[in-house]
């Protein structure tokens, strides 16, 4: 069962929002469902991104583009920038960058 958000937590939740950060991730820190942040983000009054929108506030596209044609990772390029990997692969995508298969990476063992 997850917990209930205090106002305290709401307060700190919507910074984090306005900061970038996606509501997952805010909700896996406070131990809570998606769907209560959402509703509590909203309550509060905190504007609303679209989901699926532009890439979080963090995230450097072309500093993206350059550390993955180097041989990063989409999981690493995410935990960097502080978003997630779907959008990391949307804001590639978006500039052309043709992603390579997950997996392995060429020469393991």
């Amino acid at each position: 069962m997850s917990r209930s958000l205090t106002a305290v937590d709401v307060e700190e939740a919507a910074a984090l929002y306005r900061d970038g950060h996606g509501i997952r991730a805010i909700a896996a820190r406070f131990g809570c469902s998606t769907r209560q942040v959402n509703v509590k983000l909203r309550d509060a009054g905190v504007q609303m991104r679209p989901a699926h929108g532009a890439p979080t506030v963090g995230l450097d596209v072309a500093e993206a583009q350059v550390l993955y044609a180097a041989g990063a990772n989409l999981r690493d390029l995410a935990a960097g920038f502080g978003c997630s990997k779907g959008t990391v692969a949307r804001a590639l995508r978006e500039v052309g960058v043709a992603l390579r298969p997950t997996g392995r990476r060429a020469g393991g063992a």
